[in-house]
């Protein structure tokens, strides 16, 4: 199961909570009942440009297609509990990223490979990325608040 960690402190710290506010922001705009939701952010081309020389430093022949990129964020705490469900993104990415604003200790994201379960408990501004085929789910934060940015790319690998 490949999965890296990149920690993007150094280059996210200045505009971190400005982030968290957008995804806040975002929350508003949020499909009842589904608690993945797309967020619009000044710094989104910053974003994409940080997670693609992440994703150069792991997959050297990289070559990204100039498909439309979205950010989505997944936010729980007491007021929106959430629900969590095994996934992939198979049909929107051949890489995902998924970058850490607001971490809980214990509500990290589990990975899932065939019958292979791993855990994986990040740290605020580490971007964990993995291939779209990869089953994975977000565990809740039911009491603080929890938030990730997931980021998307197709591409040549």
């Amino acid at each position: 199961m490949k999965v890296y960690v990149d920690n993007l402190e150094k280059d996210i710290k200045d505009i971190k909570e400005q982030l968290i506010e957008e995804c806040i922001k975002s929350t508003k705009k949020r499909i009842k009942g589904n608690y993945n939701y797309e967020v619009y952010s000044k710094y989104h081309d910053k974003l994409y440009y940080l997670f693609i020389n992440s994703c150069k430093k792991f997959f050297k022949d990289i070559k990204p297609h100039d498909a439309p990129r979205k950010l989505w964020s997944y936010y729980t705490n007491k007021h929106f509990p959430g629900f969590s469900v095994w996934h992939n993104h198979q049909q929107s990415c051949d890489i995902c990223g998924v970058l850490y604003l607001k971490t809980v200790k214990g509500c990290g994201i589990e990975l899932r490979h065939k019958n292979d379960i791993i855990y994986f408990e990040p740290k605020n501004y580490d971007l964990l990325i993995f291939p779209g085929f990869l089953d994975h789910r977000p565990l809740i934060s039911y009491i603080d608040t929890r938030i990730s940015l997931q980021l998307e790319l197709t591409c040549n690998i």
